[in-house]
């Protein structure tokens, strides 16, 4: 499971992001890598259960990076979620080239349509606005932040995806990564 769950994962989310979204790589700007400092080391579980540990699986991130030109993305990395030894999920961070605006709605919803299917709604959690798509084995949720985007996919019995989202959210809006710049000067 822990093999196809993070090499399905990282290779559908960098393969939707292969079209283009208008305009040139403007190459006098540096591309930004994932800030690694965003992902927990751990998240709180119900009392009782070995703690939820998130560490980096660096064959997600060689898929991601493999799609090179034709994709969206700049830099990528993914980490999987373990209950003890269970795997129970993966979060991919992926930075986006400077010609993706993510500051523009419709350009939020384009990249989000294209890494979620099933029965898709919007939520908001912590502040942060998410979209969420739940199929009959897994639950994904998307968000972006200062040029980048986050994907969790869970799957398993008796995890909370809403307790895991919000731990990583929280964990998160303290770095400032999740706030939209516009690129408007």
């Amino acid at each position: 499971m822990r093999r196809v769950l993070a090499v399905v994962f990282a290779a559908g989310v960098a393969g939707a992001l292969l079209a283009g979204c208008g305009g040139k790589a403007q190459s006098s700007i540096p591309l930004k890598k994932v800030p690694v400092e965003i992902v927990p080391k751990e998240l709180p579980s119900p009392p009782g259960d070995p703690p939820l540990t998130l560490a980096e699986y660096p064959q997600g991130a060689d898929r991601i990076n493999r799609a090179g030109g034709r994709s969206m993305v700049a830099d990528g990395r993914v980490f999987e979620i373990r209950r003890g030894s269970t795997l129970v999920g993966a979060l991919q961070i992926s930075t986006l080239l400077p010609r993706a605006d993510v500051a523009k709605a419709k350009q939020r919803e384009k990249l989000a349509s294209q890494m979620v299917a099933g029965s898709i709604q919007k939520i908001t959690v912590s502040g942060v606005e998410v979209v969420a798509a739940r199929t009959a084995d897994k639950i994904v949720f998307v968000w972006f932040g200062d040029q980048l985007f986050e994907v969790l996919q869970m799957k398993g019995v008796g995890i909370d995806p809403q307790s895991m989202l919000k731990g990583i959210l929280d964990f998160q809006k303290p770095t400032g990564q999740l706030s939209i710049k516009s690129k408007r000067k």
